[in-house]
């Protein structure tokens, strides 16, 4: 789902195509299919955090890679891309998971209702209150954009603040913890291997990869970029 949905916004921002999904009468339907995406992604890797042996060696890990493609983004838009271009990504959803995974352990330790508490406080609760902040003051900082609140001037190719989507992680670290409890799966049959668990072995290396691989093969197709 990440994946087409990332082919979909290289065509339409690199190459100015207009995919009637993202950009016709179905665009605001599209959101919502966009936020299901996001929000599956998240609450699987809350559930992934009640499996782990260390959850902050990997947060740790994972904000460090994190660091380092928000790097390759900022010299990619400033060397690469034609001018006006920008897909620098501050706080994106790595950076967010990272920050999740290390915060995990509290969650897991946790009462279950407390955390599912917490969980719905972060995501209709606290998004009003920054709602009202950007509506009602002028915000001339970004120190708080890992909280929703930022500056007119904040921009970021993929950005995932913790409210509310903290919240959509600590359900699912509280799904993991509760369903998974005996760390066995909820199938009686087992699978073969497939394509499907390939890609949930390797996620963090297919995300991190497939971009480029995906403006690699545009490039050919259109002879541009």
């Amino acid at each position: 789902m990440m994946i087409f949905d990332h082919v979909l916004f290289d065509l339409i921002e690199f190459y100015g195509i207009k995919v009637p999904l993202k950009t016709g009468d179905l665009a605001n339907i599209y959101i919502i299919v966009q936020h299901f995406f996001a929000g599956t992604f998240i609450f699987l890797s809350g559930i992934s955090s009640s499996f782990s042996r260390s959850n902050l060696k990997r947060g740790i890990k994972l904000f460090c890679i994190a660091f380092a493609m928000s790097l390759v983004t900022y010299f990619f838009s400033v060397y690469a891309l034609p001018k006006g271009y920008d897909i620098t990504i501050v706080f994106g959803v790595l950076q967010f998971l990272a920050i999740c995974m290390i915060l995990a352990p509290i969650f897991l330790k946790l009462n279950k209702y407390i955390s599912l508490s917490i969980g719905a406080i972060f995501i209709f609760a606290l998004p009003s209150l920054v709602s009202y902040f950007m509506n009602n003051y002028t915000i001339t900082t970004d120190v708080f954009m890992m909280f929703g609140v930022y500056s007119k001037t904040f921009f970021s190719g993929d950005y995932f603040p913790l409210i509310p989507w903290l919240g959509v992680f600590i359900f699912g670290v509280v799904f993991g913890k509760t369903i998974y409890r005996e760390r066995k799966s909820l199938f009686k049959i087992k699978f073969k291997p497939n394509i499907v668990n390939y890609v949930g072995r390797y996620s963090l290396w297919i995300y991190l990869f497939h971009q480029p691989i995906i403006i690699g093969i545009l490039y050919l197709i259109f002879g541009h970029l």
